[in-house]
């Protein structure tokens, strides 16, 4: 007799990356909280983090600061993780562009911004 194992059900008002983070994997409140204490009615708009997925399989998370108080600068990459070539978090910051680029495996999504918070921390209430 074979059992089928059965995702959990996800409500459809949920966005893309809660759905991504089902049965609390990753602390999404503090993603949400973060970017929503920097909405200032300019910063959303010239601003902004973009999450995508690559192929390769892997993330993408682009944080464009564009005039916030942050505490990255180019000693993030001091940060890099390399254990695999599918384990792995690679960080990069453009001060000129005030731009962070975080780039990491398919299973290093919820360490990359445990790092990231580490270093620009949102209390969550």
């Amino acid at each position: 007799m074979s059992t089928t194992k059965r995702l959990p059900a996800f409500n459809l008002d949920q966005t893309p990356i809660q759905r991504l983070c089902l049965g609390g994997r990753m602390d999404i409140e503090r993603l949400e909280k973060w970017f929503r204490n920097r909405c200032d009615g300019d910063w959303e708009h010239q601003g902004g983090i973009t999450i995508e997925t690559f192929d390769n399989p892997a993330w993408n998370i682009k944080v464009d600061f564009f005039d916030l108080e942050h505490n990255f600068d180019e000693s993030i990459s001091s940060r890099n993780i390399e254990r695999s070539e599918n384990d792995f978090i690679k960080f990069q910051y453009d001060p000129g562009k005030e731009v962070l680029v975080i780039f990491c495996g398919i299973s290093n999504l919820k360490e990359a911004f445990e790092i990231f918070f580490s270093i620009d921390p949102v209390e969550v209430d």
